[in-house]
């Protein structure tokens, strides 16, 4: 997460997330639930875990005002009897670089053979100096998006409910749950969704010079339509855009405009050899900047 001048707090409700974790051992799976920072403010959290479980990505906030992905290390601890994860690298915030002052970084520790993960968390800036605590709750995303669908369901069929609350409540509380099970996601990285007037600050290619952008199912012939470049130069490379920085000192930005060719469609960015990025363009948007 990012250490924020003010807090933004999430419209997604909290208490729909149950706290369990993987029965065994840290697997390649991901888990969902939240932060609960010390003033009782809730933020939506989620971590993927590699295959080796010693390294994974994680998103706060995901889809709100405040999303941060950052990459993780999983170090053991204990004699092997429990890990400690720890958010090691900022990869992009959707805030503007005006809203906030530093890398948040999230630790906290989970024992392996544990059901459930309901820890302290710290939070350290890149200094090492406290920017926050409090608990964090997790849930295996699988056996969540599944007891989100079963709860759905209940209130859609169960007659009971039915004789006991209105309409329009079993509606809203409907609504809600499929908004969660659209973020109950097995790899978030894949599926990245853009809205309207969207921006993306890439802070982890703050050095970097070049960067490359492959598109999917798009013609790039004629892409200086819908995109426009700043303190940067694009060399197209069949289905791929690179953007090749020009100023040292100042960083450079891509902004897509609305066009037909872009909606519902994506591109990837890659991190590193292990992991890229898939961003999904909305099928109707205004603009959306990305700042590298």
């Amino acid at each position: 997460m990012v250490n924020t001048v003010k807090y933004f707090k999430p419209e997604i409700i909290f208490y729909t997330f149950l706290a369990f974790f993987c029965s065994k051992i840290l697997c390649a799976q991901s888990y969902s639930g939240a932060l609960i920072v010390q003033d009782s403010l809730s933020f939506p959290y989620y971590i993927k875990l590699d295959q080796n479980g010693s390294s994974g990505y994680s998103v706060s906030d995901i889809q709100g005002s405040t999303e941060t992905f950052s990459l993780i290390d999983i170090n053991q601890f204990d004699n092997k009897m429990g890990v400690e994860i720890e958010e090691s690298q900022l990869v992009y915030t959707r805030l503007n670089s005006a809203s906030y002052d530093d890398f948040c970084k999230i630790i906290f520790k989970a024992k392996l053979n544990s059901k459930s993960i309901n820890e302290e968390f710290k939070a350290l800036t890149s200094d090492q100096s406290p920017c926050g605590n409090g608990i964090v709750k997790l849930e295996n995303t699988k056996s969540l998006s599944a007891k989100l669908k079963k709860i759905k369901s209940k209130i859609e069929k169960n007659r009971a409910l039915k004789t006991l609350t209105s309409k329009s409540d079993r509606e809203t509380s409907v609504k809600k749950i499929e908004q969660l099970i659209k973020l109950s996601v097995l790899d978030y990285s894949t599926q990245i969704s853009m809205n309207s007037q969207d921006f993306f600050d890439f802070i982890f290619f703050n050095d970097y010079a070049n960067i490359t952008l492959i598109f999917e199912n798009i013609t790039l012939e004629n892409w200086k339509n819908f995109i426009e470049v700043k303190n940067g130069l694009i060399i197209q490379n069949n289905n791929s855009l690179e953007l090749v920085k020009t100023s040292d000192a100042s960083r450079s930005t891509i902004v897509f405009s609305n066009e037909n060719l872009l909606a519902g469609k994506s591109f990837i960015v890659r991190i590193n050899e292990n992991l890229s990025l898939r961003f999904i363009f909305p099928n109707s948007f205004e603009n959306i900047s990305f700042l590298f």
